[in-house]
């Protein structure tokens, strides 16, 4: 996939599935040499999305599901108040249970799948599996999926 078919992506599904978040985020950064495959910065007025290079190499169903995570980010962080955000940069929070809850509410998006099929990219592509302190796991997702 090249850059302009992923800004056409982030644009799609922000309109389709996070109508909530307006026009974030403001503006998108390809990166290499990073060790994340996509990470939403907030920039006290505005949310930046930066990519890796590499993960224009994914599916675009596995782009997509990876990019829902990053958008479930600016949900929930745009549901805090100011001072909130500012104290949980500032103070030990939970990593874990953020990730998690930002694949839960890819998985509400009715996104699940696309997340699944992020997994297994990662996996095709020989990149490590993620584990549950990481988000859910492609077993957990599997059985959302099954529930829903």
């Amino acid at each position: 996939m090249d850059r302009n078919r992923a800004i056409k992506l982030i644009k799609e599904l922000s309109e389709k599935y996070f109508p909530e978040l307006g026009n974030e985020p403001h503006r998108v950064y390809f990166v290499s040499k990073v060790d994340y495959y996509m990470a939403v910065r907030w920039k006290i007025i505005s949310y930046h999305l930066y990519i890796n290079n590499q993960s224009l190499k994914f599916s675009e169903p596995a782009f997509k599901g990876c990019l829902a995570h990053e958008l479930a980010h600016i949900k929930m962080d745009k549901e805090l108040s100011f001072w909130k955000r500012v104290t949980i940069r500032f103070l030990n929070h939970d990593e874990t249970q953020i990730e998690r809850s930002a694949d839960n509410i890819v998985v509400e998006k009715e996104l699940g799948a696309e997340l699944l099929q992020f997994h297994q990219n990662l996996k095709k592509m020989g990149y490590k599996a993620y584990n549950s302190s990481e988000g859910l796991t492609p077993k957990e997702i599997r059985n959302r999926l099954r529930r829903d």
